[in-house]
């Protein structure tokens, strides 16, 4: 199904006589056609049109499809017309057609009712010698349109709506073709395609639209003036919310679109699905007895908030309270601060910031993606974007007041993503607007999630739902007396469930525990060419800090004494032999190709598989 992008919806404007027929839509952009045999009746007399001055075109989804300008005389004397509508076979298989009559001198356009339904089959609707009946009424005396009564379904960014147009008075004669129709926005008003429209209805006029972004939008239809539908108020601006997808458990959020009022939570955040909502310096609790407590039932949730909430059950939901900025700016004290992610986009980390304004000893901490420390010139660590929609933990060392503002991501950044979707590359100049309707309602760490850069290599154990655990410790950790710790990576257990996946970076372990305050912390090594796992004899205590360790000082443990002749092999393979290509670089398997085998005893020998 073809879109039309806005800022012109339908660019269908009339020709400068009727006569001239329809903008029909380009037919070598259509696969196939249906051919469509049809005699006009005027109700007037109750007789077919037998002269050239009226033409007949068929529409699907609005857009002109076909049109016959001339009528045939069949083998019974009477007349009909002959319209060949251009169509796609997959797309349009089964729509249903609309047919308007015009008649060339006076322009009066009518809509016609066909004797059945008439849907786009590829073959063809109607004999000559038994045609479709198309039947108007021409003595209905044309009717000046006044305007449109407006009705636009509450609409989500990501997800389709409905605009529909009822003409004041309803038999107001116009010519749906030659309306022009332009959706504006304020937030993004340079983003012209950020929102589609289909015309999908004639009777009454129904428009599908689609916005990317959640933002207020103008609507205007030439300079017809629009009404609210039961209403002599003037219509002008509707607004598409924001998305808000809250899962069972912990997370960490930002309310990044518009403020939300004290007596908007129970709706937005699901009635007693919720249980608990914190900021920084202010608290909401559910309780099952008194209902809503706290300072937030009086402040409510101001935007560009960081705030984690505790949800009793999945929900749903969207904002609605504004239009989305990404302007914010944080004043940076020593310690720990809550820091907000107001982006409506994933935008990378490297792109957050100003990297003159930053400063050695930053760091980072999210509930689920990791961690990053700035180490004088750059990022170092796991996490390497803010997502949409989260918070994070920020850790300032500097004991001076300072501020940070955030960067516009209107501007040349490399890679944007709507709703936490996989990046986009940008054209030159601008963003990228992709599909916004998927959206993880938990997300679900397998091990490790550096699966690419650990060789395609993980530890045992089922994946892990993070929101189960409101604590988080991240660790920035050191092997002593391991060699090649690229080669290694580092799992959390509580127990013998795995808790985190550390990656190795600059010879330091980053890692993010999920877990409850008090468990007791145990890693395990894992030798990724053969997949041998080594219990690591240091434990940490979890809870009472977010993080543990740094580059400059990291937490340092100790290697387990015969780390390479571990006799446990998670996958089956022989741990005695390694297997690397012709430029020496180790593989974890012998793959296809040449290989060099290398024995425990020294040996080696040449493979070709």
């Amino acid at each position: 199904m073809r879109k039309l992008t806005i800022l012109l919806a339908f660019f269908a404007t009339a020709l400068s006589a009727w006569s001239q027929g329809w903008t029909v839509a380009d037919r070598r952009m259509f696969d196939d056609e249906t051919m469509v045999y049809a005699r006009l009746v005027d109700q007037t007399n109750g007789q077919a049109v037998a002269t050239d001055e009226w033409m007949v075109g068929a529409f699907i989804g609005g857009e002109c499809r076909g049109e016959a300008t001339h009528f045939e005389t069949g083998p019974d004397g009477l007349p009909y017309y002959v319209l060949r509508v251009f169509g796609d076979h997959a797309a349009d298989a089964g729509r249903t057609m609309d047919f308007l009559v015009c008649h060339k001198s006076t322009q009066a356009t009518y809509v016609c009712t066909p004797s059945r339904p008439v849907t786009f089959t590829g073959e063809s609707e109607g004999v000559p010698s038994s045609p479709v009946l198309l039947t108007f009424n021409s003595a209905v005396a044309p009717v000046e349109l006044q305007g449109f009564e407006v009705s636009v379904d509450s609409m989500v960014a990501g997800e389709a709506g409905q605009l529909r147009l009822t003409p004041v008075p309803a038999n107001a004669t116009f010519n749906p073709a030659a309306l022009h129709v332009q959706l504006i926005g304020i937030s993004f008003p340079a983003w012209t395609d950020a929102i589609t429209c289909e015309r999908t209805s004639l009777v009454p006029l129904t428009y599908t639209l689609c916005s990317q972004v959640p933002q207020t939008y103008t609507l205007s239809v030439g300079s017809t003036p629009l009404y609210r539908t039961g209403s002599t108020e003037p219509f002008s601006t509707f607004e598409v919310g924001a998305p808000l997808r809250l899962h069972e458990g912990w997370q960490w959020l930002t309310n990044y679109y518009g403020n939300v009022a004290p007596e908007q939570f129970f709706s937005v955040y699901g009635g007693n699905a919720l249980t608990e909502l914190r900021t920084q310096h202010a608290l909401l609790y559910n309780d099952p007895v008194y209902g809503y407590f706290g300072t937030l039932c009086e402040t409510g949730l101001p935007q560009n908030t960081a705030y984690m909430a505790f949800m009793a059950a999945d929900h749903d939901s969207r904002l609605w309270q504004g239009t989305y900025t990404d302007s914010h700016t944080i004043a940076l004290q020593e310690g720990w601060q809550w820091m907000p992610s107001p982006y409506y986009w994933d935008v990378p980390l490297t792109q957050v910031f100003d990297p003159a304004r930053l400063f050695e000893g930053l760091f980072i901490v999210s509930k689920e993606d990791g961690i990053a420390e700035w180490d004088g010139t750059e990022w170092v660590g796991t996490l390497e974007r803010l997502a949409v929609g989260q918070c994070y933990l920020l850790y300032c060392e500097k004991d001076t007041v300072a501020e940070l503002s955030f960067n516009s991501p209107m501007g040349p950044i490399s890679h944007i993503s709507p709703i936490g979707l996989t990046p986009q590359p940008l054209p030159a100049g601008r963003g990228v607007i992709t599909s916004a309707n998927e959206y993880p309602n938990e997300r679900t760490i397998y091990s490790p999630p550096y699966r690419e850069s650990l060789g395609g290599e993980s530890f045992p154990y089922s994946p892990l739902v993070a929101h189960r655990f409101r604590e988080n410790m991240s660790v920035v950790l050191r092997i002593a007396e391991l060699s090649d710790a690229q080669d290694y990576a580092l799992g959390a257990f509580i127990g013998d469930e795995c808790r985190g996946v550390g990656k190795c970076i600059r010879g330091r372990f980053f890692i993010t525990v999920h877990c409850d305050a008090g468990e007791r912390v145990s890693f395990r090594l894992c030798y990724l060419p053969t997949g041998q796992l080594a219990e690591v004899s240091e434990t940490l205590r979890a809870g009472g800090q977010f993080l543990q360790g740094s580059l400059r000082y990291p937490v340092v443990m100790h290697a387990p004494d015969a780390i390479t002749g571990i006799a446990y092999n998670r996958y089956g393979r022989d741990a005695s032999r390694t297997y690397y290509d012709l430029s020496g670089r180790r593989r974890v398997n012998a793959r296809a190709g040449v290989v060099i085998e290398r024995r425990a005893d020294g040996t080696a020998r040449l493979l070709l598989k």
